[in-house]
């Protein structure tokens, strides 16, 4: 966790080598909660999106860790021009910067019951 901290904004060398599917499962890895993913992102976003993906989905993990959730479900779908991420099991409201870093894409990040929703656009 402690290494976690420190590398915080820094993304694996898996994301731009395999995508963001092989990166979210490389979450679930290193993960103190349980983390359900489902997940349909063919074709690949562009990198700028799938950073932000990622970034919301490790920071949800971390919010349910730190709150000792009991397990996180991630949907990840590609829907035409648009990457729609729903990520459950998370007690808290998305962080500002979560808020600033989806809306510097031009996404849509909201926060009802334990459920953040994303909408990142997937064209420039």
């Amino acid at each position: 966790t402690r290494l976690r901290d420190i590398s915080h904004g820094v993304y694996p060398a898996v994301l731009d080598a395999s995508g963001l599917e092989a990166a979210l499962w490389s979450l679930t890895d290193v993960s103190a909660v349980p983390v359900v993913l489902r997940i349909e992102v063919d074709p690949r976003a562009a990198s700028a999106v799938e950073r932000v993906a990622y970034l919301l989905v490790s920071e949800a993990i971390r919010c349910a860790e730190g709150a000792q959730g009991t397990a996180v479900t991630v949907e990840l779908a590609r829907h035409h021009d648009e990457l729609h991420l729903d990520i459950r099991g998370i007690p808290s409201a998305p962080p500002v910067r979560m808020q600033d870093r989806v809306g510097a894409i031009d996404g849509v990040l909201t926060w009802d019951h334990e459920e953040w929703k994303a909408v990142l656009p997937c064209v420039s």
